[in-house]
């Protein structure tokens, strides 16, 4: 049997034409001197009736999703929200569908096209971090793929981040929240402080979600990468997913509280500007065991929180983040991850969030280049120039000044003006311990 072509086999309606062949224009260009837009010609006769005020607003070239709503819709699609419930979200934001820029049919033609662009941008960054593998040798790059054989998790670490983490990787902050990317996936940076107390970048990934598994899976690279050295200590903002995988991959590894975030879900839970500032001291002051609990209890006594689950859990967690019950585990002066704010203010100046794959990890590379050049000059520094001594103990002083960076001089240097101000005055010892009483200039005492 012949075929015809009268739609009869077709399984779908064929699609409805839109052009008619009208002839109205408007050509601009700009003028070579001035710089200004010239019309040249316009053309305003059309064929056909113009299409009413209320749907304009549906033509393809009155629709655009901006940086802004794409960067919403990718956020609500990664914790689990439907497009038709996006875009309801859209429009109960804008007040009515007429207000929304764009249509679902939009935001699904969005979705398709990622989807198909970072499957080949994946293979070109791949292709790019393999020359540059070859290029610098102890460069560590991993990553993980799913059975389409597309991008999921991309981790890397290159040969001086390794040295720097061989020297200062005792306490290491685990941050996964910048997201300015193109296809907003979380940046994981594993971060440290060197001897200059500048913070440096161990490793960096970009993961496609935030689970047990993928932290697992993350934490195990960075191992390999680091010949198998875990951290003493990890500072994070508490995400659960992440303490469970520390538990997994390090287990011997102090796992710390971020105070900033700390700080800030207390004053989100709460509310209360009280509870904030007296928990900030059981936080913070160098409190005695017996002293700690003692605060804390009378604190929550006297705000009425003893029945509040939120202060309870707060409470059962309080070794990972009261300086009362860490007083044994080392720091390095690094207690919050809010010097990864610092670091994404730096990123921000290279990483666009319309970078794609090979552009974002090229730029981030040259923002750690950036950043290892002021580690430089601020070793020139404490080379050559001496800092003017300034204590009654001149020849302390001028010790810690050739051992010491001009940084960690400096921070010393205070600790010394306060130790100048105390005398022993008396000094008693038994079997077990040494007593001094001292005292300051001002005649405060502390025994």
């Amino acid at each position: 049997m012949g075929s015809v072509n009268d739609g009869t086999q077709r399984k779908r309606e064929p699609k409805a034409e839109t052009r008619c062949g009208c002839e109205a224009e408007m050509r601009v260009h700009v003028h070579s001197e001035s710089g200004r837009w010239i019309i040249s010609h316009f053309q305003d006769v059309h064929n056909h009736e113009l299409l009413d005020d209320r749907l304009t607003f549906m033509l393809p070239g009155h629709r655009k999703m901006d940086a802004a709503a794409l960067e919403q819709m990718n956020m609500m699609l990664r914790v689990g929200i439907k497009t038709p419930q996006i875009y309801s979200s859209f429009v109960q934001t804008s007040g009515k569908f007429q207000n929304l820029p764009f249509l679902k049919r939009d935001m699904y033609n969005q979705i398709g096209k990622q989807q198909r662009l970072i499957g080949g941008d994946a293979m070109a960054c791949l292709k790019f971090l393999e020359s540059t593998v070859q290029a610098n040798i102890g460069m560590f790059v991993r990553y993980l793929a799913d059975k389409k054989g597309r991008l999921v998790h991309l981790f890397w670490s290159d040969n001086c981040s390794q040295l720097d983490y061989g020297l200062f990787g005792d306490v290491v902050a685990f941050d996964a929240t910048y997201r300015k990317n193109k296809y907003m996936c979380p940046l994981v940076m594993f971060s440290g402080v060197n001897h200059h107390n500048q913070t440096i970048v161990f490793a960096a990934a970009l993961v496609a979600n935030e689970n047990e598994q993928t932290y697992t899976w993350l934490l195990q690279q960075f191992l390999d990468a680091l010949k198998g050295k875990a951290p003493g200590c990890v500072i994070t903002d508490g995400h659960g997913a992440m303490k469970k995988a520390i538990k997994v991959v390090f287990p011997g590894a102090y796992h710390h509280l971020c105070a900033w975030h700390l700080l800030r879900n207390a004053t989100s839970n709460l509310s209360n500007p009280r509870f904030t500032s007296e928990f900030k001291k059981c936080m913070m002051f160098d409190y005695d065991v017996w002293e700690f609990e003692d605060h804390w209890h009378y604190m929550v006594d006297a705000l009425g929180l003893s029945d509040n689950q939120w202060v309870s859990d707060l409470y059962s967690r309080r070794r990972m983040w009261a300086i009362a019950q860490i007083r044994d585990n080392f720091f390095g002066g690094f207690r919050t991850t809010s010097r990864c704010e610092g670091l994404h203010s730096m990123l921000g100046k290279f990483v666009q969030s319309c970078h794609n794959l090979r552009d974002f990890f090229e730029q981030f590379m040259r923002c750690i280049s950036q950043m290892r050049s002021r580690e430089a000059h601020s070793d020139l520094l404490s080379v050559v120039r001496e800092p003017v001594l300034q204590s009654p103990f001149l020849d302390l002083e001028r010790s810690a000044a050739k051992k010491l960076t001009r940084a960690i001089f400096f921070n010393f240097r205070p600790m010394l003006f306060r130790a100048c101000t105390l005398k022993v005055r008396t000094h008693t010892w038994s079997q077990t311990s040494d007593t001094f009483t001292l005292s300051r200039s001002a005649n405060a005492r502390r025994e």
